[in-house]
């Protein structure tokens, strides 16, 4: 528990954050367009720091330091699930740009450039919101879990009660600024964070590693074939040995398949998470859109040595180690930051987890009000009854949320079947659109719709199925149903999909849409698909290197650092002549002008 004035110095915190929502609340309040886009008028770089911090969350960095904690390097392989992110490579170099030339405000609102305005296209519209508010709620809940467990540590409550409190907050922030507030105050939360991880890692480095004191650790969380060699190594294994309560991750490397064919289909498909995409349609532009995922990635490396730092410092404790490995980060700030320093500590984490809840939640109301509410209840409502009804959404979706996390305790449990289970029911149809001319709306809603009630029915019915079968089998349903609906549907009109082809540019076969442009239009296009094909590997390995680098400095592993650091070096000279050059002056953004068929 805390003492007296480590209760204020977390009540300035909170008024700090409120003061922020309060100050925008005119600006954030103009219309729906300035409420959850910011009016298209942020700087790229304060959208990327809020992009980075709104993934730098609290209750994954739980979730992850127990897998470090427990089974060392490998569990960076683990969170190839979705913990790395290494998907926003694949948006830095096309997908967020794609994104930005519809004009849209929301994923949902895009099926109408893409599919047009027919009966198919306002399904798919209607499912895709609704798929998303699904997501959106799991995603609440995940946040939730995590915010109970930390906090009621510290605080005289249980977890929901702490809970309660702490997404009321951020719910009557979120109320009165929209996107202005969060993202201004990501940033301030931002450098709070980064204060966070340099102590941490100043700590952890000067710590040191002491084997015998690991060994106690290991042996104390159950995992007692682990060695010092064994953790610090990140080559993947065919079959690995983690201990009680993670064993089935033991088929490591046949999980490991479906892991990167995850983050493979995620990055061809475009962000499920609303908050991604609601970054990239705010930018000013295309090369803007394209340059907030960069700078968020390369931010994004300060979770690494925090994370690191996490692990060596709980192990630290030795035989004292939690019994619960999700509870390692709460008993490190407790055993090592001292009175006053360990209130700041912990405010700048709850910094970390209001950034992250708040985007979520902006970005799920934003599908309620604009995607269900304004398109199919109520197309003449006026800006001020949909700023209220947002509000609205914002309360019901945080009420729900709080409920359902009561009933759980497991953050590993919910957040596998969000990235396994929920995003095989959604991938597939997010990655069609994109590359098969002749998919349809129809297609996508009844793709979208069958995943994801298979997701929820599995979910409730047969929990226990692997995370690689939830994403075979959820995918496979999702993938037959929507072709088969496309075929059995009429295609869609030949000037919807030239309007959208000219508008976004992508790769994939568009058969008709081409035909509309001369050799000359299509001369630039080609050469942009071509640079942008040739930068996605180069993209993936120099983050994945940028990300284990600091990780391997931490434990002074200088071979490694030396090495990790030079490869990304070397990816990032190729990226800076494939991707950074090319990205285009703010005056060329825009669709390509030829005729009309």
């Amino acid at each position: 528990m805390f003492v007296w004035y480590e209760y204020l110095i977390i009540a300035v915190y909170i008024l700090f954050i409120l003061f922020i929502g309060a100050y925008f609340t005119k600006k954030g309040s103009e219309n729906v367009d300035e409420y959850f886009l910011g009016g298209k008028s942020l700087p790229w770089w304060v959208l990327g720091i809020s992009f980075m911090t709104s993934n730098l969350d609290l209750t994954g960095t739980m979730l992850i330091a127990s897998f470090f904690a427990m089974a060392g390097l490998q569990g960076f392989l683990v969170e190839m699930r979705g913990g790395t992110a290494l998907g926003l490579a694949f948006f830095m170099v096309f997908m967020a740009k794609w994104h930005r030339r519809a004009g849209v405000m929301t994923v949902a609102e895009w099926m109408e450039v893409r599919f047009g305005k027919d009966k198919g296209a306002d399904a798919a519209r209607l499912v895709s919101a609704v798929a998303v508010v699904i997501l959106v709620l799991g995603m609440m809940v995940y946040f939730c879990v995590g915010f109970g467990k930390f906090l009621s540590l510290y605080l005289p409550w249980g977890p929901t009660t702490c809970t309660i409190l702490f997404t009321g907050i951020a719910t009557v922030h979120i109320l009165f600024s929209g996107l202005y507030g969060v993202a201004f105050t990501d940033v301030m939360q931002g450098f709070m964070i980064l204060f966070v991880v340099i102590y941490l890692s100043v700590l952890a480095f000067t710590h040191g590693v002491d084997t015998a004191v690991f060994r106690e650790a290991w042996d104390a969380g159950g995992n007692t074939s682990m060695t010092w060699d064994k953790w610090v190594d990140l080559t993947p294994v065919w079959r690995a040995d983690f201990p009680s309560g993670y064993t089935q991750y033991n088929p490591l490397g046949f999980l490991m398949i479906f892991w990167v064919l995850r983050m493979v289909m995620e990055g061809f498909g475009g962000p499920l998470i609303p908050y991604a995409s609601q970054r990239f349609f705010a930018a000013k532009n295309d090369r803007e859109a394209s340059l907030v995922t960069g700078s968020s990635m390369a931010m994004f490396v300060i979770r690494w040595p925090l994370i690191i730092g996490v692990a060596v410092l709980g192990l630290g404790l030795g035989s004292a180690i939690p019994e619960d490995p999700e509870m390692v980060f709460p008993a490190v700030l407790g055993h090592y930051f001292p009175l006053g320093i360990r209130a700041v500590v912990v405010s700048c984490m709850v910094a970390a987890a209001m950034s992250t809840f708040d985007s979520t939640v902006n970005a799920g109301g934003a599908y309620l009000i604009n995607d269900i509410y304004r398109r199919f209840i109520n197309p003449d409502a006026s800006s001020k009854r949909l700023i209220r009804l947002s509000w609205a959404a914002t309360i019901g979706l945080t009420t729900v949320a709080i409920i359902l996390a009561s009933l759980l305790t497991s953050i590993n449990e919910i957040w596998g079947w969000i990235s396994m289970g929920l995003f095989g029911g959604m991938a597939i149809p997010f990655i069609l659109r994109w590359y098969w001319e002749r998919y349809n709306g129809w297609g996508y809603a009844v793709g979208t719709l069958c995943g994801v009630l298979t997701a929820v029915a599995q979910k409730l019915f047969y929990p226990e199925l692997s995370e690689a079968y939830q994403l075979i089998v959820i995918g496979s349903i999702s993938l037959v149903s929507g072709v088969i609906a496309t075929f059995v549907t009429a295609p869609i009109k030949k000037e919807v999909i030239e309007d959208f082809y000219r508008r976004t540019r992508p790769f994939g076969w568009w058969p008709r849409a081409r035909k509309c442009l001369t050799p000359e239009e299509m001369a630039p296009i080609r050469r942009e698909n071509k640079l942008d094909l040739i930068s996605i590997p180069f993209a993936v390995a120099f983050f994945f290197f940028l990300f284990v680098c600091p990780m391997y400095l931490i434990i002074r592993k200088w071979d490694m650092v030396f090495l990790t650091l030079m490869i990304s070096v070397v990816c990032g000279v190729i990226l800076y002549f494939t991707w950074y050059k090319n990205l285009g002056k703010p005056e060329d953004a825009g669709e390509v002008k030829g005729d009309k068929c």
